[in-house]
């Protein structure tokens, strides 16, 4: 059974809530987002080689808010927005879809969920977390 944990960066002070855009490039992946005052960008880097990632459309991902409501705390998935996923059925997949060709114990299931959007990323590695005000100019 999956396990979701709430997973925060240590310099993490503001939490995405609005993603903005998603880069998949040979740098790796780079998801920027908005707080929810949207006074922060919040850039989540995920470095390195990209092995896999998937979006959802939060609407769509209705059989997995089920199973989180009935696991846990109503204010859980609302209440945090960054997760990591032990036991997980998407590491289970890459597995068996790369005939566990990759050292599989070194990943870890990353959950990004906002207001609209679920971004999950299997990576060796945690994201660095970055935080930016931002400054409207006056007009």
């Amino acid at each position: 059974m999956e396990q979701w944990i709430e997973w925060i960066s240590q310099n993490d002070t503001s939490l995405p809530s609005y993603i903005k855009s998603i880069l998949s490039d040979d740098d790796g992946l780079t998801i920027i987002s908005l707080d929810r005052e949207k006074k922060n960008k919040v850039i989540i880097k995920f470095n390195g080689a990209l092995y896999t990632y998937r979006y959802t459309a939060e609407r769509c991902f209705l059989k997995t808010l089920d199973y989180l409501s009935k696991n846990y705390q109503s204010s859980f998935i609302h209440g945090t927005t960054l997760f990591k996923v032990k036991n997980s059925q998407y590491l289970d997949w890459f597995k068996k879809e790369s005939y566990d060709v990759w050292n599989s114990e070194e990943f870890k299931h990353y959950v990004v969920y906002t207001q609209e959007d679920v971004i999950e990323v299997l990576s060796p590695y945690p994201p660095e977390i970055e935080v930016k005000n931002i400054v409207k100019a006056s007009e």
